[in-house]
């Protein structure tokens, strides 16, 4: 069994449509569910995944003004298809697909920093470490818990 649900651009990405957030939270939900669903239905061949078109509809027209004509929404059919096919072998992702260009979306995390020392952990450090918390630099994307947790523990040991 495929699960395949559709996000929009602004669910997966620090993007913010203005007077959407119920809209915006609500596909976001779907991200978990996506992520989740992946994890729990492995062992009983399930899979899931998210496909995010950027197409031009009635909700985006206006909006995406002269690169709307670019953004046909039949380009997402494709890449929906694809990651429904018995033959894909992905499950738990989320695929952006907008004018002929298909990309896979994905939370990292950050290499961060790590002061052990109770102590020293204070507002005033994490201030001065704060871009070192932010860089992009040697991000990472944990697959699941374990993996989030072991980037934890390698860091704090």
């Amino acid at each position: 069994t495929t699960e395949i649900y559709t996000l929009s651009l602004h669910d997966a990405l620090p993007i913010c449509v203005p007077m959407q957030i119920n809209y915006a939270t609500a596909k976001a939900g779907l991200i978990g569910l996506t992520k989740c669903l992946a994890a729990e239905g492995a062992e009983h061949g399930i899979s899931a995944n998210a496909v995010m078109p950027i197409a031009t509809t009635r909700m985006t027209q206006a909006f995406l003004g002269s690169i709307a004509a670019l953004l046909d929404p039949n380009f997402a059919t494709a890449t929906a298809l694809w990651l429904a096919h018995p033959d894909c072998p992905a499950t738990g992702e989320i695929i952006e697909t907008g004018g002929g260009r298909v990309a896979r979306v994905f939370l990292g995390e950050t290499g961060g920093w790590t002061q052990t020392d109770l102590a020293k952990h204070t507002i005033e450090s994490v201030r001065d470490n704060f871009a070192a918390i932010c860089s992009e630099d040697g991000y990472s994307v944990p697959a699941d818990f374990e993996e989030e947790m072991g980037l934890t523990v390698k860091a704090i040991t």
